[in-house]
């Protein structure tokens, strides 16, 4: 009898080639991490390792209160540098009911599992419950720190600073004319205001005038003021008026003066002959001596300065006039009549705003502004080439995507006779919620 023995598989020796290669391939995988100095790969296979080589943990936890928990719920730890999550909530004891894993409820206890990338030592943490704000404040808080604030305002400093001569020679022309007839309408408005509040306006300075004018101002102006305008102006008022004395007609003004009381026909020779005195005359030596009479108002502006008496007054007067509560009324009511509630002042404003000559200032304006416009926007939301920034990103995790609205996080044990078990509630973190950086393509 032959004795055969059985064929082996032809497939057998592919299938020994197969996983031979993929754990070489595996083997050549791990060793360029190992040598990798890029922190992202080492992290990763960090984590893969640990993946493998440790289980997942299970934590029960307990509320001091109730708070809306959901399954689902990440566990961060207070770390900027970690985007990730370490655990997650798996199961939610609600009071009076058995354990579920498919709700979201008000509890006191809550199951978690942390994964392989936790803390070791968890014993020496504590778990914070924290909850995203809700709010618009929250938003432009967010979306606009200090920092960026600062940075926005440079970028529109910065670049009016390089078109300010262009843009206000553009807008010189419209704004001033826009002024002049908005001053022109205030006037006008503002003296119909004070004829239809009179009453209180002379109540008020019948109030100043009795209690702090008559008894503490006009005392310290004549003892102080008077003394120091008459040192300073004296010299200069004699010589000017020697000057006009020595200009002055006599004959002329009183012969016209006679004349004008006979019975002769023409009347106001006087007053005709002392206009032309102060025409011809008296202006001209007024304006010969104009800079010793702005040298002698400065001197006299500064000695008053000087004296602490009358920087006390002011300054106790200032303080009365802003906290009289009437005053008060009455300005507000004046400023909303004249300015605020006028009709006439703001159509000036629309009819100029809405000019073809401000419609060509502002196409402009666009032109010049508009890449500062892109530079601030990337400022704000990033740039769609390479990455959002982090504030818009936190606002978009938590606002359009719903992410983060309810965590718990790791952090050091502030009082470490607090149970390991027990969430401590009414903790913030800035950097939450969370911005998961882009990786380089």
């Amino acid at each position: 009898m032959v004795q055969t023995f059985p064929k082996s598989s032809p497939g057998r020796p592919l299938r020994w080639l197969c996983g031979l290669g993929i754990w070489l391939a595996l083997l050549a995988v791990g060793y360029l991490f190992l040598t990798s100095r890029d922190p992202a790969a080492t992290a990763t296979f960090g984590q893969i390792g640990r993946f493998l080589v440790q289980q997942n943990r299970e934590i029960s936890l307990r509320f001091p209160e109730e708070c809306v928990v959901a399954v689902g719920d990440p566990i961060y730890v207070n770390d900027p540098k970690i985007s990730v999550p370490v655990g997650r909530v798996v199961r939610i004891l609600p009071d009076d009911e058995e354990a579920r894993d498919d709700l979201i409820a008000w509890t006191r206890r809550a199951d978690i599992e942390l994964y392989s990338n936790a803390p070791a030592d968890v014993g020496r943490l504590r778990f914070h419950y924290t909850e995203s704000p809700s709010s618009l404040e929250w938003v432009l808080a967010t979306m606009l720190p200090d920092y960026k604030r600062a940075e926005i305002a440079k970028l529109i400093v910065d670049s009016f600073g390089e078109h300010r001569e262009e843009l206000w020679q553009d807008l010189q022309p419209l704004l001033l004319s826009v002024i002049d007839r908005s001053q022109s309408v205030i006037m006008e408005d503002l003296q119909t205001a004070f004829n239809r509040h009179q009453a209180r306006v002379f109540q008020i300075g019948r109030k100043y005038r009795e209690a702090y004018l008559d008894t503490e101002v006009m005392p310290v102006v004549q003892q102080i003021v008077m003394p120091i305008i008459q040192e300073e102006t004296a010299e200069l008022a004699q010589v000017i008026g020697a000057e006009l004395w020595s200009r002055a007609s006599l004959w002329a003004l009183t012969w016209r003066y006679l004349y004008d009381r006979s019975p002769l026909p023409q009347r106001d020779l006087t007053r005709k002959e002392f206009q032309r005195f102060l025409r011809d005359e008296a202006l001209p030596v007024i304006e010969a001596y104009s800079d010793n009479i702005l040298n002698a108002q400065v001197r006299i502006l500064r000695r008053i300065a000087a004296r602490p008496e009358l920087n006390r007054l002011a300054s106790s007067l200032i303080n009365r006039i802003a906290a009289d509560e009437e005053l008060r009324r009455l300005s507000v009511e004046i400023v909303q009549e004249v300015i605020i509630d006028n009709s006439r002042l703001r159509e000036i404003w629309l009819t100029a705003w809405n000019s073809p000559e401000m419609q060509e200032l502002l196409q402009k304006l666009n032109e010049r502004m508009g890449p500062t416009v892109t530079q601030i926007g990337e400022a704000l939301f990033g740039n769609p080439r390479k990455a959002i920034t982090p504030e818009f990103s936190r606002v978009l995790r938590n606002k359009v995507m719903f992410k983060d609205l309810r965590l718990l996080v790791l952090d050091a044990a502030d009082d470490p006779t607090t149970p390991a078990d027990l969430v401590i509630l009414g903790r913030s973190f800035e950097h939450l919620p969370l911005h998961i950086p882009s990786q380089p393509r």
